[in-house]
């Protein structure tokens, strides 16, 4: 029998600018939220999470990635409050590759470009990493454009071990982050460089339909 999950109450947070917002665990209804997200982000943004452009977030994309098991698949939005409603304009998540790897995540995350630079990625990564520390993740990974510095500072910011690999052929860095580490100053490790690899130069439509990936990802 499987133990009823407690899930994190609602916070406001406020931003460097000034913004008022409220992180949460996501919901079900939220999948029409992240399709508006989606539409409001640069394709500069798009690339950068999916190393491919997918401007449009179907339908039933949005309704896989907000209806989540809160165990080996998580994710922390931001929110904002509209007139009527609210609108997401970060999302931080993980999933798990599979019950032979219950300790290690992919990880992603995403904030609408005029959020961006105003500490809402650290935010939300700090919530996603110590909830997915009490569901027994050991390792967050991903693979990140060489492009994308903000990424590189935000982990850099968190100060948890952290290894990088380049795939050079395709200008990629997997990442593998050690969770269960105590936090430092800085995480720095060798690079070591890796020959071109086939599985980076293609995706299929389903991997590049993950939500607010750093990356490429294997898992929904």
């Amino acid at each position: 029998m499987m133990i009823p999950i407690s899930l994190p109450e609602p916070e406001h947070v406020t931003l460097r600018d000034h913004a008022q917002l409220t992180i949460r665990p996501i919901r079900p209804d939220d999948a029409p939220r992240l399709q508006a997200l989606h539409a409001r982000l640069t394709p500069e943004s798009i690339y950068l999470r999916f190393l491919d452009m997918h401007p449009i977030l179907q339908a039933d994309e949005a309704q896989r990635f907000a209806s989540l098991d809160y165990r080996t698949r998580m994710a922390f939005v931001a929110t904002e409050k509209t007139v009527t409603d609210e609108q997401i304009i970060g999302v931080a998540r993980y999933a798990v590759g599979g019950p032979q790897h219950l300790t290690e995540a992919e990880y992603a995350i995403v904030i609408e470009d005029r959020y961006q630079g105003q500490g809402l990625g650290t935010l939300l990564m700090e919530r996603l990493i110590s909830y997915a520390r009490s569901n027994g993740i050991e390792f967050f990974t991903a693979e990140v454009s060489v492009e994308n510095e903000r990424m590189t500072h935000l982990l850099q910011r968190l100060g948890l071990p952290l290894e990088k690999h380049l795939d050079a052929g395709v200008g990629v860095w997997e990442l593998r982050i050690a969770l269960k580490a105590e936090r430092r100053s800085k995480a720095r490790r060798p690079v070591k460089p890796r020959k071109p690899s086939l599985r980076a130069k293609s995706a299929s439509a389903k991997n590049l339909a993950h939500p607010g990936r750093v990356g490429r990802s294997k898992y929904n």
